[in-house]
């Protein structure tokens, strides 16, 4: 049996019953108050027989809070979907995409049929069959991968795009994890000499990390430093702010990083930006040729999963997210099972906010 919990958000409801049942609390229901308009949620604990048992007769894990099941139990019994249709044919059995809004995901820069198949899976069960299911879509269609392999070839890695994207702390972070827990042999360059600290906050980076740091002013001075470091298997190369929509910077930085160099460019770009402004800012830096994306600042959005409608249109790999500004700690290797967390986290908070209106 589960217990239930009162609130003026579903937010507070939620704090109460893992104060009272613990932090694996399995929410089961939420609803209106019929009190005072507020939220009530009912909850159950991990306790063997409030969960099902798998094959080899031992408690299966516990299921996270699950805003999408909860809805999906709501609508049932009110014989109502999320988007307003008739429930009653879907008892029993997944849903479509069309009762999980495809439009949310499409809102997000994905293609009409990848965010069918992606609303589809979203309705797949379980949390975790769902998650499944999703990463198993996106495996298929979106492309991740490492900024370096697995072996240890010299990579020389630039990365270019918009100011204010964060290139120069996704720097270090990349320079920190390969220095201390991978075993690379790094090295710090920045042709970043147009912004004011610019130089000073990498070669701060490089001091505290104890790499090898070097300025470039001209190709000559990026010829002399690649030379230098010819010992590190991983240098990284810091790029100024460049607006998409000035030909003669690109052309500038094409001429410096871009041709005839062993330099690999990643195109870094915010996910706090426009969607339609950051599909035109790949255009514009593919004259550099990028060999992946780096997705920033997914922290400071609710539209992180349009970093899949991204990677979908641009056809670029993608090989780095960001979410906040720790060094090394806010940045993760892509892959489809994160990009799979980012989906439904979002559909989760939005069927949340859709549970507390009803």
């Amino acid at each position: 049996m589960g217990q239930t919990f009162r609130a003026a958000t579903v937010t507070d409801a939620i704090r109460q019953a893992k104060e009272e049942l613990g932090p694996d609390a399995l929410i089961l229901e939420v609803r209106r108050s019929a009190f005072d308009g507020g939220v009530e949620i009912v909850a159950a604990t991990g306790q063997t027989g409030e969960f099902p048992v798998t094959g080899n007769g031992r408690t299966g894990p516990l299921p996270r809070i699950d805003a999408l099941a909860a809805l999906r139990r709501r609508a049932s019994r009110t014989g109502s979907a999320p988007n307003g249709t008739s429930g009653e044919s879907d008892i029993g059995r997944s849903w479509g995409p069309d009762d999980l809004d495809v439009d949310f995901i499409r809102q997000c820069g994905v293609s009409e049929r990848l965010a069918s198949d992606l609303a589809m899976a979203c309705g797949a069960g379980s949390a975790l069959r769902r998650h499944a299911a999703v990463t198993h879509v996106l495996q298929r269609r979106i492309s991740t991968e490492d900024l370096v392999g697995t072996g240890h070839e010299r990579v020389v890695a630039a990365l270019v795009g918009p100011s204010g994207v964060g290139k120069t702390t996704t720097i270090a972070k990349l320079a920190a994890i390969f220095s201390a827990t991978r075993g690379r042999r790094v090295a710090l360059v920045t042709t970043d000499t147009y912004r004011v600290g610019g130089i000073a906050q990498l070669k701060t980076f490089a001091e505290i990390l104890q790499l090898p740091f070097y300025t470039v002013y001209t190709r000559e001075d990026l010829d002399h430093a690649l030379e230098e470091t010819a010992e590190a298997d991983l240098v990284l190369v810091d790029t100024p702010g460049c607006n998409p929509y000035d030909a003669a910077m690109l052309r500038e930085m094409r001429n410096l990083i871009g041709s005839n160099t062993p330099v690999t460019c990643y195109l870094t770009l915010a996910m706090t930006g426009d969607f339609d402004e950051l599909i035109a800012a790949s255009q514009r830096f593919a004259l550099l040729n990028p060999a992946g994306l780096i997705a920033t600042k997914l922290d400071e959005t609710r539209r992180a999963p349009a970093v899949i409608g991204l990677v979908e249109q641009t056809r670029l790999p993608l090989t780095y997210t960001c979410a906040g500004p720790l060094v090394p700690d806010d940045i993760a290797v892509a892959s489809p099972a994160a990009l799979a967390d980012l989906l439904l986290s979002a559909m989760e908070y939005r069927y949340q906010r859709e549970l507390v209106r009803q």
